[in-house]
């Protein structure tokens, strides 16, 4: 891919044992002609099961979907995946492919009160 840009950066603060969920629109012009224009791109994530130490913290089901127009019908692109990481690690938790663009979801933890 030869061009990068940002979707979105979102900030959470939680705990072990805690759920984390967001949704949000994106911008339709990040996705380029993918999509029908002028169609609102949503997106919807959760990270369950969540354990934390001062080592790693786990991630027992991170979940992220989007619902976009493709070609006039509504599709649903997403995956779900366990994760392991240690703090400050940025880690690409996965991709998905709208035609000729993808989405890349990375994903970095700060432990600060185990």
């Amino acid at each position: 891919y030869g061009h990068y840009g940002l979707m979105t950066a979102t900030l959470h603060r939680t705990r072990g044992g805690s759920v984390v969920e967001g949704s949000g629109v994106a911008e339709p012009a990040l996705l380029g002609t993918v999509i029908t224009p002028n169609q609102p791109v949503t997106y919807r994530y959760s990270l369950r099961g969540i354990t934390v130490s001062e080592e790693t913290v786990g991630i027992d089901s991170f979940q992220f979907s989007m619902h976009i127009m493709i070609d006039g019908q509504q599709q649903a692109v997403g995956f779900g995946t366990p994760v392991n990481l240690s703090p400050r690690e940025k880690v690409v938790i996965g991709t998905t492919t709208m035609g000729d663009k993808a989405l890349i979801v990375v994903v970095t933890a700060t432990v600060t009160n185990p």
